[in-house]
């Protein structure tokens, strides 16, 4: 599917960029939101945390199809970055998925554990369905 060289890059952007843009869908109009993620070894899914009571939890469980984008512009220079796109579908996790969940994110940003484990987070996971790598020194962003 992806030459060595992609993967590569895939795993070091999943692994090492800390805040990816989410785009949702609300009352007809897109969103875009930043967020902290942690995805799991194997890109299967992205783990990210929002409060109960915002507009992206409300809009993820009306429609939970989402788009994510995640580049590493800020590290590499815009000559050579790289961006990956991720799609997928969004739900919050409960019980023992969540504490699954957490344990991802929270290796990731163990900083965040007491933002984490407030009341008032839902625990987000994505189901990734695409991965989109594109170089903007390849012309391909």
């Amino acid at each position: 599917m992806y030459s060595m060289d992609d993967s590569v890059t895939i795993d070091r952007l999943l692994a090492s960029t800390n805040l990816a843009v989410l785009a949702t869908v609300g009352n007809g109009a897109p969103y875009c939101h930043l967020m902290v993620i942690a995805a799991s070894d194997d890109r299967t899914q992205i783990i990210f945390i929002t409060r109960r009571e915002s507009a992206k939890h409300r809009q993820i469980t009306e429609i939970p199809r989402i788009s994510m984008l995640v580049d590493d512009r800020c590290r590499q220079g815009i000559n050579s970055a790289s961006a990956l796109t991720i799609t997928g579908t969004a739900a919050e996790v409960f019980a023992g998925e969540r504490q699954k969940a957490l344990e991802i994110y929270l290796k990731g940003h163990p900083e965040l554990t007491r933002f984490a484990n407030r009341p008032d987070q839902a625990v987000f996971r994505i189901t990734v369905d695409r991965l989109e790598l594109n170089h903007f020194d390849r012309g391909s962003v």
